[in-house]
């Protein structure tokens, strides 16, 4: 009787407890943002942080922090559009209706608007690639490259 007693008594706060346990979120692991450095700044002050840090990896003259931020912002614009297609695009694709009389036309279409989609990423990347170059040396373009060849490196591991 005893041990029914105490195993109906644990029963309910090992149930609390773990539920207790599972609801917590562990200080600096809420977000993998960048390891949470990110998340803290708006769309605005994250060109500057971002500048800020090139400066201080890369040695940036006040000109060429000046220029970069000026590049970066002119950016934005073109990535929040980007962005906006994307969010059209993948909503487009959830509402294939695979059972439509014209689903291979509409197949076709969406594929299309995606390889463009992929086609016009890269020319922006190299567009601002080619950007930066104008502004930096070619030192800190080498450590800019080294940075960016290491950027994925540790990213999702926690120690």
């Amino acid at each position: 009787m005893k041990k029914l007693t105490i195993a109906l008594l644990t029963l309910p706060v090992l149930l609390v407890g773990t539920t207790v346990i599972a609801g917590m979120q562990h200080e600096g692991f809420s977000k993998c943002d960048r390891d949470g450095k990110m998340e803290k700044y708006d769309q605005k002050d994250r060109s500057k942080y971002m500048v800020k840090k090139m400066s201080k990896k890369l040695g940036l003259s006040d000109t060429q922090q000046e220029e970069v931020q000026k590049l970066f912002s002119s950016k934005h614009e073109q990535r929040q559009k980007m962005h906006t297609q994307m969010r059209t695009l993948h909503q487009a694709t959830r509402d294939l209706d695979p059972n439509a009389a014209d689903y291979d036309q509409q197949l076709a279409k969406t594929k299309t608007t995606a390889a463009d989609m992929a086609v016009n990423k890269v020319e922006q990347q190299v567009n601002m690639k080619t950007e930066m170059a104008k502004i930096l040396t070619e030192e800190q373009m080498s450590k800019l490259d080294d940075m960016r060849a290491n950027f994925g490196e540790g990213r999702g591991k926690h120690h």
